[in-house]
């Protein structure tokens, strides 16, 4: 029996398998087709558009023998045979078959979408593989070996705006369709599998693919078990922890690489810049009110105020940075958006900013106008090719103590000098100098020098500075030699206090050490696999005591465990569980939050001790 094709947008769709296909087909068998098979007939051939299932099940009812039911009405008792699925005769064809032409339905794929969509109950992945399908649709179609089907071509947006799913998701269900074995695709299908995973297995070789598949648990039948959520985990996990060590080792060849082409570079060029422009601020009073004018510390632009007058007076000292260059310019409160627009005409893209909050001895406070300043910005800017960092290693916010007169911390160096080893730096208006740095600037002495807040009594113990680091023979600055552990506590001597009849406490690790010590610390810590977001890793510090509570308590839900009644209303108040009169359950929003974790419960608790 030679069967009727489907049409490219009916399969679309996935079929209807198992025991629901059966099911399916005794409830026709009984009771009759109650909605008719839509067939187009294109180029003098039929296809299906709509009702593969329901002629699936004809020809199964066909090949058991059995004979029609009650529904069936005037053809009750009768047994299906071949001829009968192919009969031109009425009134019995019409019993299966409502025929039509492109004229007849109008948009095809908008009546399939229709026609589907509505009836069937397709979670967000089921939906992005058909979107997946749509957008590959006419990627290597072969329009000479058979009638044309009138396809058109739909773009990975239009596809998922049809299905209503995010772009992200159509994407990844492309990707899925396009990359992954039949199986993985199928899983998703049957909403055994997040999109999202199944892309993570999609991007590995067929080999690998193969292994991971054949290792997932299976039923009887050797078809995939909802059991693969939980055996794929650990699998998933691994990937991406692979992915991220390969982002590391890629992302440091091409800084290596950036460094040595702009030592190349015939003038001495700098691929990463930190600016302290000299901003002047409007004061109450020419008179009375300058008296804590910047002015009084150092040179202020204040024949400089609009955008393109700051940028022509820094033309000239801007002229050494490269084409490739990322630019990290601190700015005021008040001057924050002429900033950005300065940063922007000077030819960069702004991606970024941290935030330096501004730590004060006692109840003092800063000056301000609608607010007292008590934090300063560093905007992020990078123009041409530059090598952004693999993985996030700091905070945005970093508190420091206030030094000197517009005196800056020493936190923006370090994380330069943690992304960008090898790529020349310069610092403009610089108020001492830095081993491996150049400095403009009138303030900049000759020697190199660290930050001093004037706050802590003890600066002069603190060990001396490295030499300035040296150039290889390949052109790469290597960092100088220095005797101390990066990783060890610095030991400040107790403060003592004549005349105290008290011994001086003994102050623990953690409390000797400064917040840049502990950023650098956290820094330097190896970053585990977070979560897909816009198609990018993303991965946070390790856990808190609050997130470790909550993270327990979402897997005991997920085990059908009892948890406390007080962290079940946190939970639900929060989004990441679902409660009902029956059970509580984790909501989308928690499996996200379950996902983004780093480490494991028993890791985190061993975190949250230390």
């Amino acid at each position: 029996m030679k069967q009727l094709s489907f049409h490219p947008y009916a399969d679309l769709f996935p079929l209807i398998e198992g025991q629901d296909f059966y099911d399916l087909a005794e409830d026709i068998r009984v009771n009759g087709l109650h909605d008719q098979i839509d067939l187009i007939e294109i180029e003098g051939s039929y296809q299906i558009l709509d009702g593969r299932n329901r002629y699936r099940a004809l020809v199964w009812i066909m090949s058991t023998g059995e004979r029609l039911g009650p529904g069936w009405g005037m053809h009750e008792g009768r047994l299906l045979n071949a001829a009968d699925l192919v009969s031109e005769d009425q009134p019995w064809r019409s019993w299966l078959y409502a025929d039509g032409d492109a004229d007849d339905y109008g948009d095809l794929l908008a009546y399939v979408l229709s026609k589907n969509l509505k009836r069937r109950q397709l979670d967000e992945s089921q939906r992005a593989i058909v979107a997946g399908r749509l957008a590959n649709m006419r990627q290597g179609h072969r329009t000479d070996l058979q009638p044309s089907a009138n396809l058109q071509k739909v773009s990975t947006a239009a596809a998922a705006e049809a299905v209503n799913v995010s772009e992200r998701s159509a994407a990844a269900g492309r990707k899925v369709v396009q990359s992954a074995l039949p199986e993985v695709v199928a899983a998703v299908e049957r909403g055994q599998l997040k999109v999202s995973v199944a892309e993570q297995i999609a991007a590995q070789p067929a080999e690998r693919q193969a292994e991971i598949v054949a290792a997932l648990p299976r039923d009887a039948e050797g078809r995939l078990t909802p059991e693969i959520k939980k055996a794929l985990a650990p699998v998933i996990k691994e990937i991406r922890k692979e992915k991220i060590a390969a982002k590391k080792e890629v992302r440091a060849e091409r800084e290596i690489k950036l460094g040595r082409k702009i030592q190349a570079l015939p003038d001495k060029m700098f691929g990463v810049a930190i600016e302290d422009f000299e901003w002047d601020h409007a004061t109450w009073s020419a008179e009375t009110g300058t008296e804590r004018h910047p002015s009084m510390h150092y040179e202020t632009a204040a024949e400089a105020r609009t955008p393109e007058e700051i940028v022509a007076r820094c033309a000239e000292r801007f002229a050494c940075l490269a084409d490739d260059c990322i630019l990290f310019k601190w700015t005021t409160i008040p001057h924050l958006a002429l900033a950005i627009k300065v940063l922007e005409l000077q030819g960069f893209t702004y991606v970024t900013h941290l935030v330096w909050d501004k730590r004060r001895m006692g109840e003092a406070r800063g000056m301000g106008y609608w607010f007292t300043g008590e934090h300063e910005i560093v905007l992020v800017g990078v123009r041409g090719k530059v090598v952004p960092p693999a993985t996030a290693h700091f905070r945005s916010v970093f508190t420091e103590p206030v030094g000197a007169h517009s005196e800056k911390p020493d936190n923006i160096h370090s994380i330069i000098e943690f992304h960008w080893p090898n790529v020349p730096k310069v610092e403009f208006n610089a108020r001492r100098r830095r081993p491996g740095w150049e400095a403009w600037g009138f303030d900049a002495p000759d020697d190199a020098q660290f930050a001093d807040s004037g706050e802590s009594p003890h600066a002069a113990d603190q060990p001396a500075p490295p030499k300035p680091p040296s150039a290889s023979e390949d052109g790469i600055v290597e960092p100088a030699p220095v005797d101390q552990d990066p990783e060890a506590d610095t030991v400040v001597p107790p403060a003592g206090r004549p005349g105290s009849a008290f011994p001086d406490l003994e102050i623990p690790p953690f409390l000797r050490r400064t917040s840049q010590q502990a950023e650098m610390d956290l820094a330097r810590r190896d970053r585990l696999p977070g979560e897909i977001v816009d198609g990018h890793l993303q991965t946070r510090l390790p856990l808190t005591s609050d997130e470790l509570e909550m993270q327990t308590a979402l897997l005991a839900i997920d085990a059908g465990e009892a948890i406390d009644s007080g962290m079940a209303r946190h939970l639900i108040g929060a989004g990441l569980a679902h409660a009902s009169t029956k059970r509580i359950s984790v909501t989308d929003e928690g499996r996200a939050f379950l996902a983004q974790l780093v480490g494991t419960a028993l890791a985190g608790a061993a975190e949250a001790r230390a």
